[in-house]
């Protein structure tokens, strides 16, 4: 069977997601978040290139999600209709082996748009976007891999870290270790976590620097550490000038992944410190941050 590389056409993939469900939290919609990012990431590995110099795909899905909620007190219906449009296109470029190495290997582009709707049964609607969902170059220097654009930036399990945002990043292969780098900032539509925060309505504006280092020479175990520095520059437009919403931290991260005993049971587990200062609500004072989190996993 021959295969075309020049122009292959990727089907349209929809996936239908129907679900009857209760409001979901922050937490549960944070993963539920990863766990679609992580199934659709096939979508962004490199074009398939074979012996050709260029190739392109391109394709797209739509989620449904119907939620309907019920009062117990007065048996009023309250339900939403949600639509997750997305859709992508990738092209890269393979550098022959008779070109200098400092050309790198192969190097592609990923673009992906989005468009997301809501309806209420009050007739309240709403549309986000349609936004670059994702936008970003990628280059393979063998040893050397890097991004810049708009894309999922994570460290560790994500749980300190874990969103598509703006900026850069560096992944280098120092065996046994591999050890990377980004630096990144919040989406100019997005809102502040900080839902308190005069302003947060889409006036979120924070800042990341994380390395990360992997060991990868134990057999069937990946033991990492990471570090993170965050910086607040979100305009809150304070009641006052004495008020303060910056919230700026760094956190320090270990942890470990691998398989136990017997094939596919897989463990997980990270310990993360987090330290750094925060403005004391309604005064000029600061307060120290202190904090720690304990992640376990067996699968």
């Amino acid at each position: 069977m021959k295969r075309y590389s020049f122009l292959t056409a990727a089907l349209l993939l929809v996936f239908i997601h129907s679900s009857l469900c209760a409001a979901q939290s922050p937490e549960e919609r944070k993963r539920e978040l990863l766990e679609r990012i992580e199934s659709l990431r096939p979508t962004e590995v490199p074009p398939r290139l074979y012996r050709r110099l260029f190739g392109l795909e391109w394709g797209g899905w739509i989620t449904e999600t119907y939620t309907d909620t019920h009062n117990d007190v007065n048996a009023s219906p309250n339900y939403a209709f949600r639509e997750d449009v997305r859709l992508w296109v990738k092209g890269g470029v393979r550098i022959p082996e008779t070109l200098p190495k400092i050309l790198g290997k192969e190097h592609y582009v990923y673009f992906r748009a989005k468009n997301a709707t809501q309806h209420e049964h009050r007739g309240n609607s709403d549309n986000d976007g349609p936004h670059v969902d994702m936008l970003y170059g990628a280059s393979d220097f063998g040893r050397l891999k890097s991004h810049i654009g708009r894309r999922f930036y994570a460290l560790g399990r994500g749980i300190t870290y874990a969103d598509i945002h703006d900026g850069a990043d560096l992944e280098v292969d120092l065996n046994p270790i591999l050890a990377k780098a980004f630096y990144s900032k919040t989406l100019p539509h997005e809102h502040n976590i900080d839902t308190d925060a005069p302003g947060f309505d889409k006036h979120y504006n924070r800042h990341f620097f994380g390395t990360e280092a992997q060991y990868l020479k134990i057999p069937k175990h990946i033991p990492y550490f990471y570090y993170m520095r965050t910086w607040d520059r979100s305009d809150e437009t304070p009641i006052s000038h004495t008020e303060d919403f910056d919230y700026d931290s760094y956190y320090l991260g270990t942890g470990s992944r691998g398989e136990l005993f017997i094939p596919n049971l897989r463990y997980c587990n990270e310990w993360i410190w987090e330290r750094g200062k925060s403005r004391l609500s309604r005064s000029i004072d600061s307060a120290r941050i202190k904090a720690w989190a304990v992640d376990l996993g067996l699968e």
